[in-house]
């Protein structure tokens, strides 16, 4: 079944992406476009990258998501993605994915597959314009976990992903705002997935979801 999905995703990506529109059905209440935050503080964003990582595990298909450390900063203690920031070294926007994926999670990079790239994402607290890709491993990854940046690491069905019983809707402190906003979220393992995680889990969904996963 997996190498079936694989092959009907590898299908999809190749046609329109679900976009900034699927993205913010998950976005905080009053969130701004992209062009609106960037054309107004007339600033040039940094530049990240992010991993969705699809595997298989006892006839399931998976995503590892990692629970942040705490640290003075803007993520600090979050969900997200394995990724960060891109680095002059690096070959491609790609590399920085999968180095990043190498560094937080203890996956050779060489074992995975690229099948191509989300709508890109800007986030305001921090100012990154994020890119997500999106690849595979054949088998489940043996995973180490990065002790200084990674806390934990959450392995998700994706048709847990799109069990929309899932998404509830809370006071969040934003940190773009100053206050408390109301936000759709996310509730995977007992933690509060939002912002732009849950936003680019939103389009992924949208991307998906009539594939042969199990939704």
């Amino acid at each position: 079944m997996f190498d079936q999905f694989i092959a009907h995703v590898k299908h999809r990506i190749q046609e329109p992406l679900p976009g900034a529109e699927a993205q913010y059905k998950m976005a905080p209440i009053g969130r701004k476009t992209a062009q609106e935050y960037l054309a107004k503080q007339n600033i040039k964003p940094k530049i990240g990258c992010v991993m969705i990582l699809l595997y298989p595990s006892d006839d399931k298909i998976m995503i590892p998501l990692t629970l942040r450390s705490t640290y003075d900063g803007t993520h600090s203690g979050q969900v997200s993605f394995p990724g960060g920031k891109h680095d002059e070294a690096d070959t491609d926007l790609s590399h920085t994915a999968l180095r990043e994926t190498e560094e937080e999670l203890g996956i050779q990079k060489s074992s995975i597959v690229l099948i191509g790239k989300l709508t890109d994402l800007y986030i305001p607290p921090s100012n990154f314009l994020v890119h997500p890709f999106l690849g595979y491993c054949n088998t489940k990854p043996s995973f180490k976990k990065n002790e200084r940046e990674v806390a934990e690491i959450l392995e998700v069905e994706t048709n847990r992903l799109a069990d929309k019983s899932i998404i509830k809707q809370k006071k969040i402190y934003n940190k773009t705002f100053g206050w408390t906003v109301n936000t759709p979220y996310y509730e995977i393992a007992n933690q509060t997935v939002w912002g732009a995680t849950a936003m680019i889990i939103s389009e992924l969904n949208e991307l998906i979801l009539n594939e042969p996963s199990g939704f």
